[in-house]
């Protein structure tokens, strides 16, 4: 008798002892400062794109720090501020994807620094207090941010860098790589919902705890998992997926 294996297992023995760290450390970026803090904000908006370039993204938030837009009081008013904000549509066009999606980025950045203005006294570090620590109220609270689904990516850096103490449950990321994969292995079955996110996040942790989603969007990536032209079927050995079960059915009937 065969038996196959679970693919978190797989994908656990995969990841090895590898460590996780900070992204936003990476960046220069200190979580525990109210100058930090709001970075990873505008940092979390900047990943919240359909591509992939940590290159890009740096540049765009060095060429923003240099030029004073990343403090949340230049941000909060910048629709009075027409010379700052051709400032930073030049910076985003310049840096930015070529300038991908920049009147969305920076519509979000400022209304969401006004919003913690308003709301936190300008320190987003303030946001577990004024949620009790609740993560399910956190990520609501930061619905309409332009994070999207970073919402889970901001609390999981806040959470390794020990600026709030919130359940692991709300900081894996559901991105695309992370859904899909899990969709793809019946882990979870995907809806456009926040409950969905919430689960698929929930189902992350419960198995990899503190690695978060971190193996399972590098192994996605490696594999190319998601991308049908370029997929290492091959090299994977998770069976119990949708994919290669298709692939094994049309070899099969062919």
């Amino acid at each position: 008798m065969t038996t196959t294996v679970d693919p978190f297992e797989i994908v656990r023995d995969w990841w090895g002892n590898r460590p996780v760290t900070s992204e936003v450390e990476k960046f220069g970026i200190d979580p525990s400062s109210r100058e930090g803090a709001f970075e990873c904000v505008i940092l979390g908006i900047l990943f919240a794109i359909d591509d992939t370039g940590d290159e890009t993204i740096g540049a765009t938030i060095r060429a923003m720090r240099n030029n004073g837009l990343t403090e949340i009081i230049t941000l909060a008013s910048l629709s009075s501020n027409p010379a700052i904000q051709a400032n930073l549509d030049t910076i985003m066009r310049v840096h930015y994807f070529d300038g991908r999606l920049r009147p969305n980025k920076i519509k979000d950045m400022a209304e969401t620094a006004k919003r913690i203005s308003q709301t936190l006294e300008g320190d987003v570090r303030r946001l577990h207090r004024e949620c009790n620590g609740n993560g399910e109220q956190m990520i609501r609270w930061l619905k309409s941010s332009g994070l999207g689904r970073k919402r889970f990516w901001l609390l999981r850096e806040m959470r390794i860098g020990g600026v709030w103490d919130v359940d692991g449950d709300y900081c894996c990321v559901p991105d695309k790589q992370v859904e899909t994969s899990l969709d793809r292995w019946y882990k979870h079955e995907p809806k456009q919902s926040l409950r969905s996110k919430l689960e698929c996040s929930r189902i992350v942790w419960n198995y990899f705890r503190e690695l978060y989603d971190y193996p399972v969007f590098k192994y996605s990536r490696q594999f190319k998992c998601n991308d049908a032209r370029q997929r290492n079927g091959s090299e994977c050995r998770i069976e119990n997926c949708k994919e290669r079960k298709d692939q094994h059915s049309l070899c099969f009937k062919g």
